[in-house]
């Protein structure tokens, strides 16, 4: 079956997820043998992509092979939808209204969190790849196993919730909701791209990670934060890899193993804390890698215990002290709306204002606190005339920030209360959403470290009471209660 399957892939130009591909072979297998005793039920919906998609002609052949005589039109439907829940994208048809969806899911996950994605185009690429199926899967019903959901949703917290609310797109093409593992997915593709390097590589890592686009990221993305000075490269297949001028790398990770004249270091896509450290050891001693100054190792804290302590288990040890270090690393992630937003930086004002009037008045607090500089209130405004009035996160809020770059000294929040509403209807269009009376301005630093209050205003902006109180506040004092009942660290 499996032979067969490849051999109709490569007529037909299509791909499959390694771990679907499985899951495809072992459903045909028991199609082929179970008994059907009535006949297939689909909705309007489910025959129309059943019946219409190309791969019906894939599902014919595969339904004459398996000798599939009884309702042979609703097996071909059911053949159809198993393939195109296993699909790897498809580059060779893409298919308009994915790429439109695809599009607006990045729209979406950009304004929810802050992020203008320098690299949109190749994370349209991929992420296209992975809203295809994951469509298909809706569609018919079809789950995905992802065993990392646990780790992703602990690891990347804040922005699984904003993605999962970024996906709301996709959720509404389907009238569905989606399960935790498709959005852990979906949290990899943007997290990968909320990471930029920060220095030049001169070390060349090549990545190889057959079970699909998605593990290939959460790969990646452990290494990169692992080994920031490595520049990597990602292969689906070891072929792939065998393909590429060994000169053209300098080591191999890899989730398999294979022969190879490069230094190979097997790994997991998902590491816990003591294997990153022993991987991190590894590569130390082979390639004399350098660690960060700031970044506190537990083979250092280890050779400093010898200088003064006995040692009865050192491996013992070295797995305590590299836990204990991972545990710390997360708890100085994010940082909750009610620390960010202090009563000195609310502001009420009861004049009419032009947008650019408002975004200046709003930041004047952070900028007198020395939290920006004046090029970070004019990369603001620049942003909203170059991208239009994304920052309008929820009826009558808006977020104005700027990238850390253009002068974000230290990350804040400051909030301005306007009676007379500001129109950041910039194309004039007479849209009453973009009629703003809450202005959240954030100062930003990197690309993350907002996401915790980020995540928690925007449980805020989701409750229409909520946004009526802030605007109806009569005081600074008010307008800080309310955010601070409304905005804690429980509040998800």
């Amino acid at each position: 079956m499996a032979e067969r399957l490849t051999t109709l892939a490569q007529t037909h130009k299509v791909s499959f997820v390694a771990e679907r591909f499985e899951h495809l072979v072992a459903m045909l297998s028991l199609v082929q043998v179970a008994e059907q005793t009535a006949p297939l039920v689909f909705t309007v919906k489910q025959k129309h992509y059943g019946q219409s998609h190309r791969l019906r002609v894939m599902a014919e052949t595969i339904v004459k092979q398996l000798r599939l005589t009884t309702d042979t039109a609703g097996n071909v439907i059911f053949v159809t939808a198993q393939l195109l829940a296993s699909l790897q994208g498809e580059h060779e048809h893409p298919q308009p209204e994915f790429r439109q969806l695809t599009e607006a899911i990045i729209d979406e996950v950009q304004r929810l969190t802050l992020t203008v994605f320098e690299q949109r185009s190749q994370l349209s690429a991929s992420l296209y790849q992975h809203v295809v199926p994951c469509f298909y899967r809706l569609l018919f019903g079809a789950s995905i196993a992802n065993p990392y959901v646990a780790t992703i949703k602990a690891e990347y917290a804040d922005l699984y919730t904003l993605v999962h609310k970024g996906l709301r797109p996709l959720e509404a093409a389907l009238d569905t909701t989606l399960e935790d593992a498709e959005i852990a997915y979906f949290t990899i593709h943007f997290g990968g791209q909320l990471q930029f390097p920060s220095r030049e590589r001169h070390i060349r890592a090549l990545t190889v990670c057959p079970n699909g686009v998605s593990s290939s990221i959460i790969m990646q993305q452990q290494l990169q934060d692992l080994f920031p000075s490595i520049a990597f490269e990602t292969v689906h297949s070891v072929s792939d890899s065998q393909q590429l001028a060994p000169a053209s790398y300098d080591l191999i990770f890899s989730t398999i193993y294979f022969q190879t004249s490069k230094p190979l270091y097997v790994t997991k896509p998902i590491l816990n804390p003591v294997e990153k450290e022993l991987l991190k050891r590894q590569l130390q001693r082979d390639f004399q890698l350098q660690q960060s100054q700031n970044q506190i190792n537990a083979n250092d804290i280890i050779a400093l215990v010898k200088r003064h302590a006995d040692i009865k288990d050192e491996t013992a040890l070295f797995k305590g002290i590299s836990r204990l270090l991972n545990v710390r690393r997360k708890d100085e992630g994010g940082v909750n709306l009610t620390d960010l937003l202090i009563k000195d930086h609310i502001q009420q004002s009861d004049e009419a204002l032009s947008w650019q009037a408002a975004i200046t008045l709003a930041a004047q607090p952070l900028l007198t606190d020395h939290y920006i500089t004046a090029d970070y209130v004019a990369a603001m405004i620049a942003m909203v005339e170059d991208v239009g009035p994304y920052i309008v996160l929820a009826p009558q809020v808006a977020i104005p920030h700027a990238r850390p770059e253009n002068g974000g000294k230290k990350l804040g929040m400051s909030l301005l209360q306007m009676k007379v509403p500001v129109d950041f209807d910039l194309k004039q269009e007479g849209g009453e959403e973009y009629q703003v009376k809450l202005l959240f301005v954030l100062s930003t630093v990197d690309n993350d470290s907002h996401l915790t209050a980020l995540k928690q205003l925007s449980n805020i902006l989701e409750d229409d009471e909520t946004i009526d109180a802030l605007i109806n506040a009569s005081s600074t004092d008010e307008l800080l209660a309310i955010i601070k009942l409304k905005g804690s660290a429980d509040n998800d």
